[in-house]
Protein backbone atom coordinates (compact mmCIF):
# COMPACT_ATOMS: atom_id res chain seq x y z
CA UNK A 1 0.00 0.00 0.00
CA UNK A 2 2.84 2.29 0.82
CA UNK A 3 4.31 2.03 -2.59
CA UNK A 4 1.28 3.48 -4.39
CA UNK A 5 0.89 6.51 -1.41
CA UNK A 6 3.28 9.64 -1.85
CA UNK A 7 4.44 10.57 1.24
CA UNK A 8 3.03 14.25 -0.07
CA UNK A 9 -0.05 13.11 0.24
CA UNK A 10 -0.32 11.38 3.29
CA UNK A 11 0.57 14.53 5.14
CA UNK A 12 -1.67 16.49 2.80
CA UNK A 13 -4.37 14.05 4.12
CA UNK A 14 -3.60 14.57 8.10
CA UNK A 15 -3.49 18.58 7.33
CA UNK A 16 -6.76 18.28 5.74
CA UNK A 17 -8.30 16.38 9.22
CA UNK A 18 -6.17 18.72 11.44
CA UNK A 19 -4.28 15.50 12.26
CA UNK A 20 -0.72 17.16 11.15
CA UNK A 21 -0.13 19.27 14.22
CA UNK A 22 -0.60 16.37 16.31
CA UNK A 23 1.72 14.00 14.57
CA UNK A 24 4.37 17.16 14.69
CA UNK A 25 4.48 17.33 18.04
CA UNK A 26 4.26 13.75 19.11
CA UNK A 27 7.15 13.65 17.04
CA UNK A 28 9.02 16.81 18.82
CA UNK A 29 8.30 15.36 22.27
CA UNK A 30 9.84 11.67 21.33
CA UNK A 31 13.34 13.43 19.94
CA UNK A 32 12.76 14.76 23.57
CA UNK A 33 12.29 12.73 25.48
CA UNK A 34 15.05 10.35 23.97
CA UNK A 35 17.34 13.08 24.07
CA UNK A 36 16.47 13.77 27.95
CA UNK A 37 17.11 10.07 28.98
CA UNK A 38 20.56 10.03 26.82
CA UNK A 39 21.73 12.83 28.99
CA UNK A 40 20.59 11.43 32.05
CA UNK A 41 21.93 8.00 31.14
CA UNK A 42 17.97 6.11 31.51
CA UNK A 43 17.98 3.38 29.13
CA UNK A 44 15.18 0.83 28.31
CA UNK A 45 15.86 -2.61 29.20
CA UNK A 46 15.35 -5.84 26.87
CA UNK A 47 13.88 -7.66 29.81
CA UNK A 48 11.45 -4.62 29.73
CA UNK A 49 11.09 -4.48 26.08
CA UNK A 50 10.50 -8.10 25.90
CA UNK A 51 7.70 -7.94 28.97
CA UNK A 52 5.70 -5.18 27.64
CA UNK A 53 5.93 -6.99 24.12
CA UNK A 54 4.48 -10.35 25.38
CA UNK A 55 1.97 -8.51 26.98
CA UNK A 56 0.76 -6.82 23.89
CA UNK A 57 0.65 -10.38 21.86
CA UNK A 58 -1.38 -11.71 24.78
CA UNK A 59 -3.82 -8.84 24.99
CA UNK A 60 -3.98 -9.56 20.75
CA UNK A 61 -3.95 -13.20 21.46
CA UNK A 62 -1.27 -13.39 19.20
CA UNK A 63 -0.01 -16.86 20.24
CA UNK A 64 2.44 -17.74 17.79
CA UNK A 65 5.29 -15.62 16.26
CA UNK A 66 3.95 -16.47 12.99
CA UNK A 67 0.59 -14.36 14.53
CA UNK A 68 2.52 -11.64 15.32
CA UNK A 69 4.55 -11.14 12.15
CA UNK A 70 1.41 -11.39 10.33
CA UNK A 71 -0.53 -8.91 12.66
CA UNK A 72 2.57 -6.47 12.30
CA UNK A 73 2.76 -6.94 8.01
CA UNK A 74 -1.03 -5.95 7.96
CA UNK A 75 0.00 -2.84 10.00
CA UNK A 76 2.81 -2.48 7.57
CA UNK A 77 5.40 -2.55 11.08
CA UNK A 78 8.50 -3.56 10.74
CA UNK A 79 9.40 -5.95 14.20
CA UNK A 80 12.46 -3.03 14.54
CA UNK A 81 9.60 -0.36 14.53
CA UNK A 82 7.08 -2.11 16.66
CA UNK A 83 10.22 -2.44 19.37
CA UNK A 84 11.26 1.33 18.87
CA UNK A 85 7.55 2.13 19.71
CA UNK A 86 7.70 -0.07 23.03
CA UNK A 87 10.81 1.30 23.58
CA UNK A 88 9.69 5.23 23.67
CA UNK A 89 6.63 4.38 25.58
CA UNK A 90 8.44 2.53 28.58
CA UNK A 91 10.86 5.39 28.22
CA UNK A 92 7.89 7.81 29.27
CA UNK A 93 7.29 6.03 32.41
CA UNK A 94 10.96 5.81 33.27
CA UNK A 95 11.31 9.63 32.90
CA UNK A 96 8.18 10.77 34.48
CA UNK A 97 9.85 8.39 37.63
CA UNK A 98 12.79 10.20 37.33
CA UNK A 99 11.88 14.10 36.92
CA UNK A 100 9.12 13.74 39.17
CA UNK A 101 8.66 10.90 41.61
CA UNK A 102 9.83 12.94 44.30
CA UNK A 103 7.25 15.75 43.91
CA UNK A 104 4.41 13.07 43.59
CA UNK A 105 3.65 12.88 47.39
CA UNK A 106 3.77 16.82 48.18
CA UNK A 107 1.41 17.35 44.85
CA UNK A 108 -1.47 14.73 46.14
CA UNK A 109 -1.34 16.34 49.80
CA UNK A 110 -1.62 20.04 48.03
CA UNK A 111 -4.58 19.22 46.14
CA UNK A 112 -6.04 16.03 48.13
CA UNK A 113 -9.13 17.13 48.12
CA UNK A 114 -9.94 16.42 44.48
CA UNK A 115 -9.08 13.18 44.97
CA UNK A 116 -11.91 12.52 47.47
CA UNK A 117 -14.72 10.50 45.62
CA UNK A 118 -18.35 9.84 46.05
CA UNK A 119 -20.86 7.75 45.49
CA UNK A 120 -23.44 9.99 43.06
CA UNK A 121 -26.71 9.32 41.66
CA UNK A 122 -28.61 10.90 38.90
CA UNK A 123 -31.54 11.67 37.13
CA UNK A 124 -31.98 13.95 34.12
CA UNK A 125 -34.74 15.74 33.48
CA UNK A 126 -35.47 17.90 30.44
CA UNK A 127 -37.95 20.47 32.26
CA UNK A 128 -37.32 22.77 34.63
CA UNK A 129 -40.94 22.85 36.15
CA UNK A 130 -41.17 18.83 36.14
CA UNK A 131 -38.11 18.07 37.63
CA UNK A 132 -38.92 20.72 40.73
CA UNK A 133 -42.03 18.92 40.64
CA UNK A 134 -39.97 15.62 40.81
CA UNK A 135 -37.71 17.26 43.43
CA UNK A 136 -40.82 17.92 45.94
CA UNK A 137 -42.16 14.48 45.74
CA UNK A 138 -38.91 12.86 46.63
CA UNK A 139 -38.19 15.07 49.50
CA UNK A 140 -41.65 14.70 50.69
CA UNK A 141 -41.50 10.83 50.82
CA UNK A 142 -43.95 10.58 48.33
CA UNK A 143 -41.18 9.00 46.20
CA UNK A 144 -38.37 7.49 46.64
CA UNK A 145 -35.30 8.53 44.01
CA UNK A 146 -35.13 5.33 43.35
CA UNK A 147 -38.77 4.69 42.51
CA UNK A 148 -38.14 8.53 40.41
CA UNK A 149 -35.50 7.00 38.50
CA UNK A 150 -37.30 4.14 37.18
CA UNK A 151 -40.40 6.43 36.75
CA UNK A 152 -38.78 8.92 34.71
CA UNK A 153 -35.02 7.68 33.74
CA UNK A 154 -34.98 8.61 30.25
CA UNK A 155 -33.39 5.00 29.02
CA UNK A 156 -33.24 1.49 30.19
CA UNK A 157 -29.72 1.57 31.13
CA UNK A 158 -30.26 4.46 33.49
CA UNK A 159 -33.13 2.73 35.17
CA UNK A 160 -31.22 -0.58 35.47
CA UNK A 161 -28.48 1.03 37.30
CA UNK A 162 -31.05 3.23 39.62
CA UNK A 163 -29.26 6.15 38.28
CA UNK A 164 -25.98 5.25 40.05
CA UNK A 165 -23.09 7.11 37.89
CA UNK A 166 -20.25 5.59 40.46
CA UNK A 167 -17.89 6.97 42.78
CA UNK A 168 -16.77 10.11 41.37
CA UNK A 169 -13.96 12.86 41.60
CA UNK A 170 -14.50 16.72 42.60
CA UNK A 171 -13.42 17.18 39.23
CA UNK A 172 -15.20 15.28 37.46
CA UNK A 173 -18.09 17.99 38.07
CA UNK A 174 -18.26 21.92 37.47
CA UNK A 175 -17.06 23.97 40.73
CA UNK A 176 -20.79 24.81 41.54
CA UNK A 177 -21.67 21.26 41.06
CA UNK A 178 -18.29 20.00 42.93
CA UNK A 179 -19.47 22.19 46.17
CA UNK A 180 -22.97 21.27 46.37
CA UNK A 181 -22.38 17.82 46.03
CA UNK A 182 -19.51 16.99 48.36
CA UNK A 183 -20.82 19.45 51.06
CA UNK A 184 -24.15 17.91 50.76
CA UNK A 185 -24.91 14.94 53.83
CA UNK A 186 -24.79 11.33 53.01
CA UNK A 187 -28.07 10.51 51.28
CA UNK A 188 -29.14 13.71 50.61
CA UNK A 189 -31.08 14.20 47.61
CA UNK A 190 -30.49 17.52 45.96
CA UNK A 191 -32.89 20.50 44.42
CA UNK A 192 -32.27 19.76 40.38
CA UNK A 193 -29.23 21.66 38.86
CA UNK A 194 -29.37 23.25 35.62
CA UNK A 195 -27.14 21.94 32.94
CA UNK A 196 -26.04 22.12 29.05
CA UNK A 197 -29.43 19.24 28.48
CA UNK A 198 -31.82 20.11 30.73
CA UNK A 199 -31.67 19.77 34.89
CA UNK A 200 -30.16 17.34 37.02
CA UNK A 201 -31.30 16.04 40.67
CA UNK A 202 -28.42 13.91 42.38
CA UNK A 203 -28.49 11.91 44.98
CA UNK A 204 -25.53 11.33 47.51
CA UNK A 205 -24.20 8.51 48.67
CA UNK A 206 -21.11 7.63 51.33
CA UNK A 207 -17.69 9.26 51.05
CA UNK A 208 -14.39 8.09 50.28
CA UNK A 209 -11.51 10.20 51.26
CA UNK A 210 -8.41 10.29 48.68
CA UNK A 211 -5.59 7.83 49.35
CA UNK A 212 -2.59 7.76 47.49
CA UNK A 213 -3.18 4.58 44.91
CA UNK A 214 -1.18 3.54 42.21
CA UNK A 215 -3.82 4.56 40.07
CA UNK A 216 -3.65 8.31 40.86
CA UNK A 217 0.73 8.06 41.30
CA UNK A 218 0.48 7.01 37.58
CA UNK A 219 -2.19 9.71 36.33
CA UNK A 220 0.08 12.70 38.41
CA UNK A 221 3.30 11.39 37.13
CA UNK A 222 1.80 11.47 33.31
CA UNK A 223 0.24 15.21 34.32
CA UNK A 224 3.78 16.10 35.31
CA UNK A 225 5.00 14.50 32.33
CA UNK A 226 3.08 16.30 30.02
CA UNK A 227 3.09 19.48 31.24
CA UNK A 228 7.17 18.79 31.18
CA UNK A 229 7.06 18.23 27.76
CA UNK A 230 4.99 20.98 27.07
CA UNK A 231 7.07 23.56 28.27
CA UNK A 232 10.43 21.58 26.43
CA UNK A 233 8.67 21.77 23.03
CA UNK A 234 8.14 25.61 23.06
CA UNK A 235 11.66 25.66 24.01
CA UNK A 236 12.87 23.20 21.53
CA UNK A 237 10.61 24.66 18.70
CA UNK A 238 12.24 28.62 19.61
CA UNK A 239 15.87 27.78 20.41
CA UNK A 240 16.78 24.39 19.46
CA UNK A 241 15.67 23.04 16.30
CA UNK A 242 16.75 24.02 12.80
CA UNK A 243 13.31 25.43 11.03
CA UNK A 244 13.51 22.51 8.41
CA UNK A 245 14.00 19.88 10.74
CA UNK A 246 10.27 18.64 11.05
CA UNK A 247 9.77 19.11 7.75
CA UNK A 248 12.91 17.22 6.13
CA UNK A 249 12.16 13.85 9.03
CA UNK A 250 8.13 14.10 7.40
CA UNK A 251 8.48 14.82 4.10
Amino acid sequence: MTEIIATHQIVELLQERLDYRKICENWIQVQILRSAALERGITVSEEHIQAEGDRQRLERRLERSSDTIAWLQAEQVTPEQWEQGIRDQLLRSLMAEHLFAGDVERIFAENQLNYDRRAVYRLDILEQTFAQEVFYQIESGEISFFEAVYAYGQSGEIRDRCGFEGLRHRWEFSNSQAQVIFDALEHQVLAPIETDTGFVIFWVGRMVPAVMTPEIRTQLLTELLDQWLAEEQIRWMHYDAPAESLTSTID
